[in-house]
């Protein structure tokens, strides 16, 4: 059991209080001891975390802070207020560096308002290269947290990606045959200009995807052979397509071409349509399948 105990002197007399505060020290060993569990659970995040109370002077940090930040724990152990954090993180090049430092502190003033209302969320990239995904969230009593997290090797595979992905693209553009790929679940998922110009279709600009059946409808309504885009469409429809199938077609415009249905690794498929040799005529028609 715990007492707290007050004497004062009134005039010849001396005054005893003496309080039962075992619940109040119970309390404050049971915070105390959460907030040591907190820390020590924050203390192997790979992210920084900054908890401010409700007078918005830092409450709470974790060693990924001062990785992330650069800021020393003298600074942060002071505790500093939230605008001398985003101060000290300014001269440290821990912000994106702004046109004028009047526009800064008006950016700061809103990114906490934001963070109140438990709406901030922004992706820094600063002057080192580094690329930092910044998160506020409000917390009870009118405490702040903010979560600095380290984006950097994310933004650069994702870059690296689409650079890859934009590539592709542009070699399947640069080609004279017009080539158009289905997923394992025969859905359109790209085609390049020349497959965009011969069928008219455009996948980029379509809210819906677009499936094989409606793909073997243009197809046979720009190059008409009912039995071939058939074939197709059951052999694709059955998972059954394990070797090309191609024929000799005659499109609308009475332009001769070949098309060719390709499997291709994981389930996927690729058309192919080109033009063949001016001697090809209609009698000439072959249909191949290997499979």
């Amino acid at each position: 059991r715990w007492f707290e105990t007050r004497t004062i002197r009134a005039e010849d007399n001396i005054i005893h209080y003496i309080s039962n505060v075992t619940e109040i020290v119970t309390a404050e060993t049971v915070r105390r001891e959460f907030v040591q569990t907190l820390t020590k659970t924050f203390a192997n995040l790979t992210t920084g975390l900054a908890v401010f109370d409700r007078d918005k002077q830092l409450a709470l940090f974790n060693p990924a802070l001062l990785d992330l930040t650069s800021l020393g724990p003298e600074f942060l152990s002071a505790p500093p207020n939230l605008r001398s954090f985003f101060d000290k993180l300014r001269d440290n090049h821990v912000l994106p560096e702004p046109r004028s430092y009047a526009d800064w502190r008006s950016q700061i003033l809103q990114m906490i308002e934001a963070a109140s209302d438990g709406l901030y969320r922004e992706t820094w990239s600063l002057p080192s290269g580094l690329t930092y995904r910044v998160t506020g969230r409000p917390h009870p009593d009118g405490a702040i947290a903010f979560l600095f997290e380290d984006i950097t090797d994310e933004i650069s595979l994702t870059r690296r990606f689409r650079s890859q992905v934009d590539l592709r693209q542009a070699v399947l553009d640069n080609l004279s045959d017009a080539v158009a790929v289905l997923s394992p679940t025969n859905t359109l998922l790209l085609c390049n200009d020349a497959c965009s110009r011969l069928l008219g279709i455009d996948p980029d600009s379509c809210f819906a995807e677009l499936g094989l059946r409606d793909l073997t409808r243009i197809c046979n309504e720009r190059i008409p052979d009912p039995a071939f885009w058939s074939r197709v469409e059951s052999r694709l429809d059955a998972r059954r397509l394990t070797d090309p199938i191609q024929a000799g077609l005659t499109s609308s415009d009475d332009e001769a071409l070949t098309c060719r249905i390709t499997p291709l690794p994981g389930g996927a498929s690729m058309l192919t349509i080109g033009k063949i040799n001016p001697g090809w005529t209609p009698a000439s028609h072959t249909l191949s399948d290997a499979g």
